[in-house]
């Protein structure tokens, strides 16, 4: 469907370690943050996209490296997406 329509189609899967994901669950309730219940809403809600993605070109960010460097991950994104990044528009902190 993509070809036909000619749309060059990449991918940006923006990802949280199933570990921070149950910790985070966990105050706000208690079961939903097991660690068992976190891995299969993640099996669920997360692997299914791997095999739908995988036929073009994509780049898995992970959330808390991302909050941590947005700069640095964005530039990495950019390369793994074959982005160009225009230096001259980057606005300084």
């Amino acid at each position: 469907m993509l070809e036909a329509a000619a749309i060059d189609a990449r991918y940006l899967m923006a990802i949280r370690n199933p570990l921070g994901v149950a910790r985070s669950r966990a105050r706000l309730d208690p079961w939903r943050g097991t660690q068992e219940q976190s891995d299969l809403g993640w099996l669920v809600n997360v692997v299914p996209y791997f095999r739908r993605v995988g036929e073009r070109p994509f780049v898995v960010a992970d959330f808390d490296l991302f909050m941590a460097d947005p700069a640095a991950q964005l530039q990495r994104i950019a390369r793994g997406l074959d982005f160009a990044i225009d230096r001259r528009k980057r606005r300084r902190a």
